[in-house]
């Protein structure tokens, strides 16, 4: 059978895309390990927004530091106030005591620490909190399709708290006290929540 004019085209593009994408490949890896060696103990002084996008993620928040650690496995691009986190398997200490917005994007994820962040976007097929201190008001969105887990909300949160859970299993546990279940918000796929 003979190749006609659209098979060549079809056949020269896939090669090139193919070429490109070890090139791009190669040029990521070798940027990485540059990356984090310059990012290990940097200050997100600067840094208002967070987006980490990864397969696999494990992530502590602390609220009080005021660096970010990422594993080897994790590239870092900045841009402006934001700050682009990528990578296939992530091991992840994000210093939140500036950053403002954080948005994860992965398929499996595991969060936990303390939070302190005006917005929280979690997009992930399961999402696993491991005792997640939330301690200050604002927005906390979860799109999954399981999410587990337990949130405990401070009782000393001043501003409300939005919680919007979409998911189709939802075994999440939301601790918060009486003194602040009035400024807490559920919408969404309802949590379990517990008086502390």
């Amino acid at each position: 059978m003979e190749l006609g004019l659209k098979e060549w085209i079809v056949i020269f593009t896939a090669g090139v895309f193919l070429l490109l994408f070890l090139l791009a490949t190669e040029s990521i890896t070798n940027q990485e390990e540059l990356d984090v060696k310059r990012l290990t103990g940097q200050s997100t002084q600067n840094i208002q927004k967070v987006t980490i996008s990864s397969m696999n993620l494990q992530l502590k928040l602390d609220s009080e530091e005021e660096k970010m650690y990422l594993n080897s496995e994790l590239s870092f691009e900045r841009k402006n106030t934001e700050a682009i986190i990528s990578g296939i398997n992530g091991n992840m200490v994000l210093g939140g005591k500036f950053v403002k917005t954080l948005v994860v994007s992965c398929v499996s994820a595991d969060i936990s620490g303390k939070s302190n962040l005006e917005n929280l976007t979690i997009l992930s097929t399961n999402v696993n909190f491991n005792n997640l201190i939330i301690q200050e008001g604002g927005n906390l969105k979860i799109s999954a399709a399981s999410v587990q887990g337990n949130i405990h909300i401070d009782d000393n949160i001043k501003r409300e708290l939005y919680i919007e859970i979409s998911s189709a299993s939802n075994n999440l546990t939301v601790f918060v006290s009486n003194s602040v279940k009035d400024k807490v918000k559920f919408s969404g796929s309802m949590p379990k929540v517990v008086d502390k």
